[in-house]
């Protein structure tokens, strides 16, 4: 089954001003320098020109502890204290725990939004409960991100994902906690996600303060995603 990757293409003169008119013939896709056939090509001028944008903040119950979530919470319902009225874009609360991630509906209403964070029920010493098992939240945390890409791939628009937290552990330091086997399975994951971001359009960015970013005065072995 062939693969489908989105281009999002802006095309702008020496001045900056976007050109119009284009049709497909005017643009040639390539991959290693080989000339590819182009599925399908839409032009749109206009305010239908930029595609919608949706956010996702989600909260990582599966890679903080408590004291770190309880930090994040509060700086995303005081983010949307500040935009009560209306978001500039729709955001979705998201939650990701060691049984998957869960995604609430999209409002551009802050008040909305800080009620669906006040349900929020965090699992108990979820981290504590995986803690010195680093391959198994590994696992979990690109499992479930994949899944979430999965089902963003038919939403119109782009995705920014905002993930509060570190990041996932890097498996990379100290004795490998596997068999080579399973070091090829956990970069054969990695892979796949990333591709799945091109073809759900999602960027991808950690937030976290300088201080939950540090343990015992050294940084965090933690993974920190970029767009």
């Amino acid at each position: 089954m062939a693969e489908h990757i989105i281009l999002d293409v802006v095309v702008t003169d020496a001045s900056g001003k976007p050109v119009s008119g284009l049709q497909e013939k005017d643009f040639t896709l390539r991959n290693n320098q080989q000339p590819q056939q182009i599925a399908s090509f839409q032009a749109v001028e206009g305010r239908t020109a930029k595609p919608p944008v949706h956010v996702i903040f989600m909260l990582d119950v599966l890679n903080n502890s408590l004291q770190d979530l309880a930090h994040e919470l509060r700086a995303v319902e005081k983010y949307l204290a500040q935009n009560r009225e209306q978001l500039s874009f729709p955001v979705s609360i998201a939650v990701l725990t060691d049984t998957g991630i869960d995604l609430g509906q999209p409002s551009r209403d802050g008040n909305t939004l800080i009620g669906q964070l006040k349900k929020i029920r965090m699992p108990l010493a979820t981290l504590g409960s995986l803690e010195g098992s680093n391959a198994r939240r590994f696992h979990l945390s690109v499992q479930s991100l994949t899944k979430l890409v999965t089902d963003q791939e038919d939403v119109p628009g782009r995705v920014i994902l905002i993930w509060m937290g570190s990041g996932w552990p890097l498996l990379s330091d100290g004795p490998y906690p596997g068999t080579t086997m399973d070091k090829r399975n956990f970069f054969g994951e990695i892979l796949n996600l990333s591709s799945g971001f091109l073809d759900a359009q999602i960027t991808m960015d950690a937030v976290s303060s300088p201080n939950l970013m540090r343990e015992n005065g050294r940084p965090r072995d933690y993974y920190k995603p970029s767009q």
